[in-house]
């Protein structure tokens, strides 16, 4: 080869090596897959979010309502079959239901809980709205479970589930419901419990011998269908003699909303 060919040779060499000492100084690359295809993968990795946003969701959805849910008396009468009878209040909750026969779903807490979970949908009460049901009264034939309503930490005030079982077996055979449906309910704490307690006192001036803050804040529902946050107290007339009375005071409108005689034990 002339003189001229090797020197065309090496200017070739030095103009290749200088264009890949170029790339890679700029981070040049011409094959996409090089760069692992970076618009691609951020588009991906936002539809991983999403998916996984979208399967936690799911998840959470699934830990509220139990898997083996009843939704209606359909379902219920499916699940348990029975001369069942649902009795239904004027708006349309359940009230309660009877005529029936579950055995074994009172023999413990637990399965108690267990069975109120299954049909707290039917109830229209989010299961975590309702506490771990208790005995409250025992004869030889039967036991009473109760259950409270707890929504957003407040105790909504005489919302009361009871499960009645027959002693001897284990059975529920009705279920009284007393839950309320208080969604939307007045956050808004006007009203201090103090400044309750100076309403009663003004409202009633010269009629009470006494009056005993019993809770509250709790959540009350009117017959009207407004629910609002609120005190409860006991009051005692001075006559009749120890006659006494439970008052609920609202938390936003300051007013008496609820009065009920007291049974003296």
């Amino acid at each position: 080869m002339s003189w001229k060919g090797f020197s065309f040779l090496g200017l070739l060499c030095i103009v290749a090596a200088a264009y890949l000492i170029w790339q890679g100084a700029t981070g040049v690359h011409s094959d996409p897959a090089f760069y692992g295809n970076r618009e691609d993968r951020s588009l991906n990795d936002s539809d991983e979010d999403e998916t996984s946003t979208h399967s936690k969701n799911q998840h959470d959805q699934r830990a509220r309502t139990p898997a083996n849910a009843i939704l209606t008396e359909k379902d219920f009468l499916k699940t348990y079959p029975g001369k069942w009878l649902f009795k239904r209040v004027e708006k349309g909750q359940l009230n309660y239901i009877t005529g029936g026969n579950i055995p074994e779903r009172g023999r413990s807490p637990q399965s108690v809980r267990e069975f109120v979970n299954e049909i707290s949908p039917l109830l229209e009460v989010s299961p975590n709205e309702i506490t771990d049901p208790k005995i409250i009264n025992r004869t030889d034939l039967t036991r009473v479970y109760h259950s409270q309503q707890v929504t957003d930490g407040f105790s909504v005030y005489q919302s009361i589930l009871s499960i009645h079982v027959r002693e001897s077996d284990g059975s529920i055979f009705m279920v009284n419901n007393q839950l309320k449906d208080v969604a939307g309910y007045n956050k808004d704490l006007r009203y201090t419990q103090k400044q309750a307690e100076t309403y009663i006192q003004s409202h009633y001036s010269g009629e009470y011998e006494k009056i005993i803050f019993r809770q509250g804040p709790v959540i009350f529902k009117s017959v009207t269908g407004a629910a609002e946050l609120a005190w409860v107290f006991i009051m005692t007339y001075k006559q009749p003699k120890l006659h006494q009375v439970e008052l609920v005071i609202g938390a936003y409108s300051g007013e008496e909303i609820h009065k009920q005689n007291v049974n003296i034990q």
